[in-house]
């Protein structure tokens, strides 16, 4: 069974305080920010036992505190073992205090914490939160929401890979990046939703700098429209796909949940058609922002050739007879009933789908979201003479991104740390690429609308960009036409599957 699910991972089925979100700019001494006249500060909101999560300064009563480094691994054990269960795999050891790599990162996040307080906005916090190193290769760093209490936890999870030949200041950037998420509780529901400030560029123009825009309302609009459904069936929308979900959604997960319930002995012919697909998907997407790109007639052809070959084989022949459907493997990702996730499914969307072969439901409502995503795009262009390359939002990512320029620069240490982390682990075509836009000083590509995490390289060069600026940094204001927003874009998306929040939910992570 590894063999397939591996493939169909490769084709695509199968990482604030940013000055402030408000977009002003705030002088901040000792964690303090507007010389502690905070409105929070004032009505005795901090430590008065409830956490206030829209408070712009770290309100204590919305932290896990814990009262040493083995109180800390503790906790994570318990995250683990949950992470482990839903990502089907077994958990991960921790490193042990008396290693070399937990001592380096140990004295890292010290000095990096005495820099952070001068510059964002920590409230009461005054301790340095703990640190978990866990032994995994792949380079990341990310904290995490508490599940039983809802609060975020005061504490930085390093994987090993993430050490592994970055210099000193580099691992500094990415963890003073975590140190945001934890701050901002980011990663408690809802955060993201009032950190998000939408807008649209103009082709050709310089790259603004998010935090300093204002909110437009049809942007917000086709932007939540696309995010909503994307999350449901991908980040690309192209009708060739067959209704064959995207890479990072919902539908792609139930499907390969669909994979490894199969027989593979049956599922020789299956094999032979992801090969075809996985090659063509290799050779057609975009190095710096690992989307789909369909530049001719001929390759969307090609693609629609391939894709309708694999479902129909995996319909067909390898889940041939097969008696799943999508309401019972959503339960499962989700660690609920059948019952709860039908209920919660638009009545039409259940009469769609009823009686037919599990394939078959996921492809209809993965197309029936890929057909709206292009609806979305139609509108956009329609109004404001743009296509959705052109729409822009501020992240939580973004907005830790932000945070550690000022930091990094207290400390003496290149203000693009972060970026200089993210570089090496781009691939060698993509780091080539991604160099050559950076040494010409012009703007990578973007990306994909769906993942907060904006494209690699474009977070590099974004750093990049704002630890140059210098003086007031002038509001974005690339001319709109008048037509109101009439909640079309609402409309077209409708509503979205259903989702429980999963372990996975509730941690950050430094990269796309």
């Amino acid at each position: 069974m590894y063999r397939f699910t591996s493939l169909l991972s490769i084709t695509a089925l199968f990482a604030g305080c940013a000055i402030t979100e408000s977009g002003d700019d705030v002088q901040c001494e000792g964690g303090k920010c507007d010389g502690g006249k905070d409105r929070c500060y004032a009505e005795a909101r901090y430590n008065d036992g409830t956490c206030d999560a829209e408070c712009p300064e770290a309100d204590i009563d919305c932290f896990v505190m814990f009262d040493d480094q083995a109180q800390a691994s503790s906790w994570f054990s318990q995250l683990e073992t949950r992470l482990a269960t839903t990502e089907v795999r077994e958990p991960r050891a921790l490193i042990p205090t008396t290693d070399a790599r937990f001592k380096r990162m140990r004295e890292l996040l010290d000095r990096g914490w005495a820099s952070y307080q001068k510059h964002m906005p920590v409230g009461l916090i005054d301790q340095p939160p703990e640190l978990v190193v866990i032994d995994d290769p792949v380079a990341n760093a990310f904290v995490a929401r508490d599940h039983a209490s809802n609060k975020a936890a005061w504490v930085v999870m390093v994987q090993t890979g993430a050490m592994a030949n970055q210099p000193d200041h580099a691992l500094l950037g990415v963890v003073m990046h975590e140190l945001t998420h934890a701050t901002k509780l980011h990663v408690l529901p809802g955060t993201g939703d009032r950190v998000r400030i939408h807008y649209q560029i103009e082709p050709g123009d310089p790259e603004p700098l998010g935090y300093k825009q204002k909110d437009d309302p049809r942007a917000r609009e086709a932007i939540t429209a696309w995010r909503a459904l994307g999350e449901d069936a991908g980040a690309y929308a192209y009708a060739e796909l067959n209704g064959m979900p995207a890479p990072g959604s919902l539908l792609s997960s139930v499907l390969n949940a669909a994979v490894a319930k199969a027989d593979l002995s049956t599922c020789q012919s299956t094999v032979t058609a992801v090969d075809a697909l996985t090659a063509f998907m290799a050779a057609h997407t975009a190095p710096l922002t690992n989307l789909l790109e369909l530049p001719t007639a001929a390759d969307k052809a090609q693609l629609s050739q391939l894709t309708r070959a694999f479902l129909t084989d995996l319909r067909d022949v390898c889940l041939a007879g097969s008696t799943l459907d999508v309401f019972q493997l959503m339960a499962e990702l989700f660690g609920v009933t059948p019952a709860q996730v039908a209920e919660r499914f638009p009545m039409a969307e259940q009469v769609a789908v009823a009686g037919k072969h599990v394939v078959d439901q996921i492809t209809y409502l993965a197309g029936d979201r890929h057909r709206r995503m292009r609806e979305v795009a139609a509108l956009l262009q329609q109004e404001t003479g743009r296509d959705i390359t052109t729409l822009r939002y501020f992240s939580t990512e973004e907005a830790a991104d932000d945070s550690t320029v000022p930091v990094m620069r207290d400390m003496g240490l290149p203000v693009d740390s972060v970026g200089q982390f993210f570089l090496p682990l781009l691939s060698e075509t993509a780091r080539n690429e991604c160099t050559a836009f950076l040494d010409a000083n012009t703007t990578p590509p973007y990306g994909d609308l769906v993942d907060e995490h904006h494209a690699t390289c474009w977070r590099v060069a974004h750093v990049q960009q704002l630890g140059a600026a210098t003086g007031p940094q002038q509001a974005y204001s690339a001319p709109l036409p008048a037509t109101p927003t009439s909640g079309a874009y609402r409309e077209i998306a409708g509503e979205q599957l259903p989702r429980w929040r999963r372990a996975s939910d509730d941690t950050s992570n430094a990269l796309h």
